[in-house]
């Protein structure tokens, strides 16, 4: 049977990151391939998503503690729920790499490579590495499944890098990114045929993702869910309209920095810290509705078909491309509007959107492991 090694985010405690991951590997083992990623893990990825408490200067770290006290088991559990999704759901290599020096000498034996999905292609990204473009790769298939260069990707990666890129690129057997305007920077660099595929996480199914959510939900009240990377005071005042009109709670996942804390204070707001990639699922899938500025969390409210608000999403280029793919440019919301109640969101017809492009995709990737 051939092997296939997958390069990617897998590791970075982010939800969209390792839920991706998960998706493509699984994709390519329903293909009839072996599969592992390549357990590629930086000392700066590492460094990035340690406890909102452990990042700074000792006076920071020291007032942050102070701040998050009643939540420090919370967040250290957090911790621990990524690390037990991957291991006990990611098939990874036996070693783990800190460089793109450690994985050449590994001589690694896959038949093919496949880098992605993600940002992986992002050069702005405080993690971005060379080994995303399969520098590494020796004497096997080098394929791109749904790599993305970030949000606005004609001003995020630097012109400066152009020259690496492109010799990269033209070693590569097959390319697929996941938005449109990632083709245009590309195009940019070198001439290569560069197919627009869906993101990992959209392969899967309602029914694949519902089988790593627990029956029972985590929250036992109605309520929204909020969710954005980083915090944005928009994104939570959006939030906290839509939750009066409906007098409900808004859960929140996500612990944010010194400045941003004035929301734990406010009885609208329901922190829950206790949160891995499994976790996020539920909170997802138990929710009256779904609010936040997220790529990920804008696919999975549509996976789960649950009503949704995307903020400013018309203006990034990767959830653009998705509410343009199922016509759902509608959920897109400014900060100068408000959340209506009603959802009105023909999920039967977006379906059907999404599982056309699904087998388009999946066809793609089966074609390029030829």
């Amino acid at each position: 049977m051939k092997k296939v090694g997958i390069i990617t985010f897998h590791a970075a405690h982010n939800y969209g990151s390792m839920l991706q991951a998960y998706a493509l590997q699984q994709t390519v083992l329903k293909l009839g391939y072996e599969c592992e990623i390549i357990n590629f893990r930086t000392k700066r990825q590492k460094s990035i998503y340690k406890p909102t408490y452990l990042k700074g200067s000792v006076a920071r770290k020291t007032l942050l503690t102070f701040l998050y006290l009643p939540y420090l088991n919370a967040l250290n559990k957090k911790e621990q729920c990524f690390e037990c999704f991957l291991k006990e759901h990611l098939l990874t290599t036996k070693n783990e790499f800190a460089s793109i020096e450690d994985i050449e000498q590994a001589n690694l034996d896959f038949d093919y490579y496949i880098s992605g999905s993600d940002q992986i292609w992002n050069t702005a990204c405080y993690d971005f590495d060379w080994a995303f473009f399969l520098l590494f790769a020796k004497n096997a298939k080098r394929i791109a499944y749904a790599p993305s260069m970030g949000p606005i990707p004609l001003t995020q990666v630097s012109s400066e890098f152009d020259s690496r890129i492109k010799d990269a690129l033209t070693q590569y057997d097959h390319i697929s990114v996941r938005e449109v305007d990632t083709v245009s920077r590309i195009n940019k660099i070198v001439e290569a045929e560069c197919k627009v595929n869906l993101d990992p996480t959209l392969l899967l199914d309602t029914n694949d993702w519902e089988k790593l959510i627990d029956s029972k939900p985590l929250i036992d009240e109605p309520y929204l869910f909020l969710y954005t990377p980083f915090f944005r005071k928009e994104v939570f005042q959006l939030a906290k309209k839509w939750a009066t009109d409906l007098k409900i709670k808004i859960v929140v996942s996500q612990a944010y920095g010194l400045i941003d804390r004035t929301w734990l204070f406010d009885n609208t707001f329901r922190p829950y810290f206790i949160a891995g990639p499994k976790e996020f699922l539920n909170l997802c899938k138990y929710s009256t509705g779904i609010i936040g500025s997220s790529f990920h969390l804008v696919a999975f409210a549509i996976i789960l078909q649950k009503p949704f608000w995307a903020i400013n999403g018309l203006n990034d280029s990767r959830v653009a491309n998705l509410l343009h793919l199922v016509n759902l440019e509608s959920r897109s919301l400014t900060t100068k509007e408000s959340p209506s109640v009603s959802s009105n969101i023909d999920f039967k017809l977006v379906q059907e959107k999404l599982e056309l492009k699904r087998q388009q995709s999946i066809k793609w990737l089966q074609n390029s492991l030829i």
